[in-house]
């Protein structure tokens, strides 16, 4: 890599051909690539091809020699595997869908206008035809107004912006048309509209207004404008005092080791380090007594707990029937909504087996015969389903209500004899026996353990919801 000028250095070319097109994510480095944290690294703001060298641009503040270009090459399929997501990425074809299947939508009634009545019958058919939403085919002989059509329907969709493309067989075709746009709207912005490939119409191809090669010059005008702005300003960066102070600070740090720099910060703070946890041992010591005074307090109201626990055996196995004579209740509810979504859905197809029967009525018999069989026949298969399925939730429903009414009567009665253990006073004692553990010790009779008891997760009966899951921890 040569220095050229401040901010400019030339990668030669005549050993082998270098193409920046094919390389993304350009940097030049110092060192072993833009990734050593030892090196420096600058990305390629712009790059032009020479004869025999490609010039590339960094920012003006990097060094002179120790450059190296570090780059991605792009595989070769990248173009057409771009090409290739972008047109996945597309949405709904829309109108190439409906011209390849053939579908065509209406035109505009024979007497319509448009313009504000400067276009009827036909014209004004064609006009509606080429601004409104759909796909439609419009035929003229000569001298039927197509130009005008097409001028005031070019440029009234360019001027809501719309995205149009005109294209004909013939140069001067596209060209009368544009004209007319040209002429009719005077005060047409520049870029609004672009005559793509070789006009016909002389004053059409020195329009700037819509002459590609004349908005490609003054774009590019602009942009040389913007990039001598850039270059003056990076001109007068280069004698900022504070540049010239970065430079000499880069200077300084050469040989600077960002790891013996760490190691040494690590080393400083291990005084430091060493003196605060001296002064945390002595808290911790002075707290040692407190905490086994605590801890063996928590130990006796533990042991209580325990105890009480298992004197609520029969209480516990109560509730717990209770929870799954109510889980069952559930289920057969279940099963009867289950019944009637099935009959619902039944009727449902019935009642669209007759509307589309109804709609039939008005169409040729010849051509809905064969669908008209096939209702019938369907109708005959879900009438069978709705009958099978509603004796089913009949005897369901007689089924269920009576068994439940005796479930929920044991229900009753186990919480009763449970009385006056319940769902909550269970709970609260478990979380007393986490909350006083000290250390693992033997489960309880019937207490579910995971590890030390803290955290644990019981299957509880509970009131409105059978079966559910409570988090007990630590209080």
């Amino acid at each position: 890599m040569h220095y050229l000028e401040d901010g400019w250095y030339g990668l030669p070319t005549y050993a082998s051909r270098i193409d920046p097109d094919d390389l993304q994510d350009m940097r030049l480095a110092t060192g072993a690539g833009p990734e050593d944290r030892r090196g420096r690294s600058f990305t390629v703001l712009g790059w032009r091809v020479e004869s025999e060298r490609v010039r590339l641009q960094v920012a003006a503040h990097a060094p002179q020699t120790g450059l190296a270009l570090w780059a991605v090459r792009r595989p070769p399929d990248f173009l057409l595997r771009s090409l290739h997501e972008a047109l996945a990425g597309l949405p709904d074809p829309g109108l190439a869908e409906r011209l390849v299947g053939g579908r065509i939508d209406t035109v505009a009634p024979a007497d319509s206008s448009a313009c504000g009545g400067v276009l009827k019958g036909g014209q004004a058919q064609a006009y509606l035809a080429c601004t409104s939403p759909g796909l439609r085919l419009i035929w003229g002989p000569s001298g039927t107004g197509k130009t005008t059509v097409l001028t005031r329907a070019l440029s009234d969709l360019a001027l809501r912006g719309k995205r149009v493309l005109l294209a004909s067989g013939t140069n001067v075709a596209v060209d009368n048309a544009l004209e007319g746009v040209l002429k009719e709207r005077s005060s047409l912005p520049s870029g609004l509209m672009v005559r793509v490939g070789s006009p016909a119409l002389r004053h059409v191809a020195e329009d700037p207004r819509v002459s590609l090669p004349s908005l490609v010059r003054a774009k590019v005008a602009e942009a040389e404008q913007a990039v001598e702005e850039i270059a003056e300003r990076l001109a007068a960066l280069t004698k900022d005092p504070a540049l010239t102070e970065l430079r000499e600070t880069e200077s300084r740090l050469t040989g600077f080791d960002p790891d013996m720099y760490e190691q040494a910060k690590g080393r400083l703070a291990h005084g430091a380090l060493v003196e605060r946890l001296a002064v945390e041992l002595e808290a911790a010591e002075a707290g040692e007594e407190e905490a086994l005074t605590r801890s063996e307090d928590a130990s006796d109201k533990h042991r209580e707990a325990r105890e009480r626990w298992e004197s609520w055996a029969p209480q516990r196995a109560l509730l717990e029937q209770a929870a799954q004579w109510l889980t069952e209740i559930e289920k057969g509810e279940q099963s009867q909504q289950h019944l009637r979504a099935a009959l619902f859905d039944a009727e449902a197809a019935l009642a669209a087996l007759d509307t589309e029967e109804r709609e039939l009525d008005g169409r040729g018999r010849r051509r809905t015969r064969r669908r008209r069989g096939e209702i019938q026949r369907e109708r005959a298969e879900q009438t069978r389903r709705r009958a099978a399925l509603q004796a089913q939730v009949a005897q369901a429903a007689e089924t269920y209500s009576a068994h439940h009414e005796v479930l929920r009567r044991r229900i009753g009665q186990a919480r009763a004899e449970a009385h006056p253990v319940d769902d909550a006073a269970l709970s609260l004692q478990l979380a007393l026996i986490d909350s006083t553990a000290v250390e693992p010790a033997p489960p309880a009779a019937g207490v579910p353990q995971k590890g030390p008891l803290l955290g644990r997760s019981i299957r509880r009966p509970c009131r409105g919801t059978p079966g559910s899951t409570l988090k007990v921890g630590a209080l």
